[in-house]
């Protein structure tokens, strides 16, 4: 399925969407070879967006709800999170 970038334990697949401030590519495990989504947020942003993605990711690791997509991990780099 993958055979793209590698980020951490993840290799990058196909974009599935995009935004004005990230993208979303499906990704495999390298290990256990379940399928994921991540978003790629680049960091140069305004101050006030990179606050409201670290309130989003603080929000989405507590939720577990059926209906909303469960966070797994969260990885940076000086210029990317994902």
């Amino acid at each position: 399925m993958a055979t793209g970038r590698r980020i951490g334990k993840y290799v990058l697949g196909e974009e599935l969407g995009s935004g004005a401030f990230a993208t979303v590519k499906i990704a495999q495990h390298a290990e256990t070879d379940e399928t994921f989504a991540i978003k790629i947020i680049r960091r140069d942003c305004s101050r006030e967006l990179a606050l409201k993605i670290k309130t989003e990711c603080a929000v989405m690791k507590v939720l577990k709800h059926p209906n909303i997509v469960q966070l797994k991990e969260v990885l940076a780099t000086s210029k990317t999170v994902y």
